[in-house]
C-alpha cells in the first residue's frame, strides 16, 4: 500500500534503476532532474549510497555509476544458476572465435539484464557489466527476449515508455512490430547502433529443457568489428553456439526454427 512506502528509500532504489540503464554515468544535477527532486535530496542520496558502496563517484567527472558493492551482491545471487553455469563456456568460445564480447541476458520487468559477460583481450571494452539492464526495444537481446510474447504482453512493455536512444532508434509501434516479425523469422536479432552510436550486437535465443525461451546470448562491437558483411556468418555461429547452450540444458530442436515453435504452438491450442 502506497501509505506505507518510505520515500527517501524509494527515490534510492529509482536511483539505482537510472543508473543501472546508463552507461556512460549520471551527475548528481542530471539524477536529480530527472527524478524531479531537489539537487540537496540527491546530493544527500548519492553521498550515503556512495558510503555504503552502492554506488561509486567518479571524481574526474563529477558522475555516478553502480557501486562494486551492488555488482558483488547480483554477482553472488546468480553464481549457482545452472543457465549462466551451463552458458559460462560456450560464451568464452564464442569471444575466441569471434573477438567480440558476449553477453547472456535474460527478461526482468521489462527489460533485459545482463546476467554473465565474457570479453576478450586488448584495449578495446564493451562498457557493460552484469547486472546491466537494456531497453528491449533498442537491444539485440532484448528483441529476442520479446519477440515470442504474445502481442498483449509485447504491447504492456512498450506502453511502459522507451526512450529514443540514437537516431537509429525504433520508435514506432508498427515499426517495432515489424522487427520483431523479422527477428523470427531470421532467427536473431540485430541491434545496428540503435542503442549507442557506434555500437553493434547480434543475439541469438536460448531454450530450456521445457521448450520455453529463458535467455539470448549476444555479441557486442563496434561497427567496424561487425560489418554488414560480416553479420551472416556471425549469426550463423551464434545462432549455432546458442543451440548448443539449448541441449545442455535438455532441450531438444524440433525440425522447425526454433523461434518460431513457441507461436506455433499458440496458435494450435487457438485452434482447438
Amino acid at each position: 500500500m502506497e501509505k506505507y512506502i518510505v520515500p527517501s528509500l524509494a527515490r534510492a532504489f529509482e536511483i539505482l534503476d537510472m543508473l543501472a540503464m546508463s552507461s556512460v554515468g549520471l551527475t548528481k544535477m542530471e539524477i536529480a532532474q530527472s527524478l524531479s527532486i531537489p539537487y540537496s535530496t540527491a546530493f544527500n542520496l548519492l553521498n550515503t549510497m556512495d558510503r555504503h558502496g552502492y554506488v561509486r563517484k567518479e571524481e574526474s567527472t563529477g558522475k555516478y555509476y553502480l557501486g562494486l558493492k551492488l555488482l558483488s551482491m547480483c554477482s553472488i545471487q546468480i553464481k549457482d544458476v545452472s543457465l549462466r553455469d551451463t552458458a559460462s563456456p560456450v560464451l568464452e568460445e564464442l569471444v575466441r572465435e569471434t573477438g567480440l564480447t558476449a553477453h547472456l541476458a535474460i527478461l526482468d520487468r521489462g527489460e533485459a539484464i545482463y546476467i554473465d559477460k565474457k570479453e576478450p583481450d586488448g584495449f578495446l571494452k564493451i562498457n557493460s557489466w552484469i547486472g546491466k539492464r537494456n531497453f528491449v526495444h533498442t537491444s539485440a537481446v532484448g528483441k529476442v527476449l520479446v519477440a515470442c510474447r504474445s502481442a498483449e504482453e509485447i504491447r504492456a512493455i512498450w506502453e511502459q515508455g522507451l526512450p529514443k536512444r540514437t537516431g537509429q532508434t525504433i520508435t514506432a509501434w508498427r515499426k517495432f512490430k515489424g522487427e520483431l516479425k523479422a527477428t523470427l523469422q531470421r532467427g536473431y536479432a540485430l541491434d545496428l547502433e540503435e542503442d549507442e552510436v557506434g555500437g553493434r550486437c547480434i543475439a541469438a535465443p536460448v531454450y530450456d529443457a521445457a521448450g520455453g525461451l529463458t535467455a539470448a546470448v549476444g555479441l557486442s562491437g563496434i561497427v567496424s568489428q561487425i560489418p554488414d558483411e560480416r553479420i551472416p556468418k556471425l549469426a550463423e555461429l551464434l545462432c549455432a553456439r546458442a543451440g548448443e547452450i539449448s541441449r545442455r540444458l535438455g532441450y531438444r530442436p524440433p525440425e522447425e526454427p526454433l523461434m518460431e515453435v513457441p507461436l506455433k504452438r499458440k496458435a494450435a491450442r487457438r485452434g482447438r
